[in-house]
């Protein structure tokens, strides 16, 4: 969608994301079933930023990511570590704050030193159900049949609170914080896009569905999440 919103307005895009890497300088989440991703995302985000740093053509540069998973909590836990940072003594929850910012803080300017302009997007509300079952469940004459049989629930209102809200919001309010901090730098909320005033968020508009699984949006979901969304004129 990204793409097509470039596209339309006469701008070229490129994409380059690593997984379970948010785009921080420096530091990464700490995935304690995979340790050696943190290091190969700090060396990725060097490279990348870098590269885009370095590339006069590039002239807007778009960070997103799942920016709540430093802030989640239990076997859930991604802290944020950096390469001196000892796995077995990971940062504590204020630490973990402050780094986000300052590293976040650091891609932007790195970015804005190069004569970039800078949008960050906050992340899209995520769920603790699959939105994909649910839709195929309530479309599926013989699976929904089989749903009521089993007992299973067969709800499919269309709206459900989001995940985790609490690191949520926490990120959220570091991404204002940073905007803050750092001049220029654009920030894009697609939360408000998607929730209403009871927090309820849109995982199907109508007989479209918005979400794949419980964090990833469809094509369709991007779509209607950036519906509002318009490029910079440069």
């Amino acid at each position: 969608a990204l793409r097509q919103v470039a596209n339309t307005q006469g701008y070229s895009f490129i994409q380059m994301n690593k997984s379970s890497c948010l785009p921080l300088k420096n530091v990464a989440k700490f995935v304690p079933q995979h340790p050696l991703v943190a290091r190969e995302c700090i060396h990725f985000n060097n490279e990348v930023l870098n590269l885009i740093a370095a590339d006069h053509r590039i002239r807007i540069a778009i960070m997103a990511g799942r920016w709540a998973d430093p802030f989640r909590e239990g076997s859930e836990a991604r802290p944020l570590v950096s390469y001196s940072t000892d796995e077995r003594e990971l940062p504590s929850s204020d630490s973990i704050r402050s780094t986000f910012v300052q590293s976040l803080s650091a891609s932007i300017q790195l970015l804005q030193s190069a004569g970039k302009h800078v949008i960050v997007v906050d992340d899209v509300p995520n769920f603790n159900f699959d939105p994909l079952w649910r839709f195929r469940t309530a479309h599926i004459p013989a699976r929904f049949a089989m749903a009521v049989w089993l007992g299973a629930d067969t709800d499919n209102p269309g709206l459900a609170p989001a995940a985790f809200a609490s690191a949520a919001n926490m990120s959220t309010a570091l991404l204002n914080q940073t905007a803050e901090r750092v001049s220029g730098v654009e920030l894009i909320d697609l939360k408000s896009m998607l929730c209403d005033s009871q927090n309820l968020c849109a995982y199907v508009d109508g007989d479209r569905l918005l979400y794949s699984d419980g964090q990833h949006v469809t094509v369709e979901g991007a779509r209607y999440a950036l519906r509002n969304f318009r490029l910079p004129s440069l």
